[in-house]
This record gives C-alpha cells, sequence and structure tokens, in this order.
C-alpha cells in the first residue's frame, strides 16, 4: 500500500514528548490508518505513523483487520514507551496509555 492519505487514518493522537536529558519538548502526532488486505482472508496490514519520531510510515501486519489494528495499537504503545522521556498529552498532562 502506498502511504495513506490524511483521510485515510482511522484515528490521529497528538501528544508532547519531553526528552529526559536535554528537556527539550516536540510534537509528536500517532495516526493510525485504515487496516487493508495484503492478501484476502489470509493477511492484514495496518498503516501506523508515529511522526516526530519515525521517519516513516510502518505496516503492521495481523490475520485480520482486528488483529492488524490490535496489533498496531500494541506496536504504538510499546514504541512510545521505549523513549527516554515522559509523554504528555497537549494540555500538558501525563499521558498514561
Amino acid at each position: 500500500m502506498s502511504a495513506a492519505k490524511k483521510s485515510d487514518f482511522l484515528t490521529i493522537r497528538k501528544l508532547l514528548f519531553v526528552d529526559s536529558e536535554t528537556g527539550e519538548t516536540k510534537s509528536v502526532t500517532v495516526k493510525l490508518g485504515q487496516p487493508y488486505w495484503t492478501e484476502e482472508g489470509v493477511e492484514a496490514a495496518c498503516p501506523v505513523l508515529i511522526e516526530g519520531m519515525l521517519s516513516r510510515q510502518s505496516d503492521i501486519y495481523g490475520i485480520d483487520f482486528l488483529n492488524a489494528i490490535e496489533l498496531a495499537i500494541q506496536f504504538i504503545n510499546t514504541y512510545l514507551a521505549c523513549h527516554a522521556g515522559q509523554l504528555r498529552w497537549s494540555s500538558g498532562e501525563v499521558y498514561e496509555d
């Protein structure tokens, strides 16, 4: 699948990332795309983009649309948790998944 267009995203979440070493704050936008079949009835994929942290979109694969979405959300949460810093909502409140 080519890169998802803005309208192809199921949901978008805007966060702030505060680097624990530098104190620098940057915007992070998490985008979960529309799942699609890579092979009808066999394998599905769900596009994920984490702007501000990942340089390109990744497709997360599952056995069907629901599984692909579940695994994509798991990937997002794991990826965000693995960075030395703190995530916050755009309001400044601490983000907890």
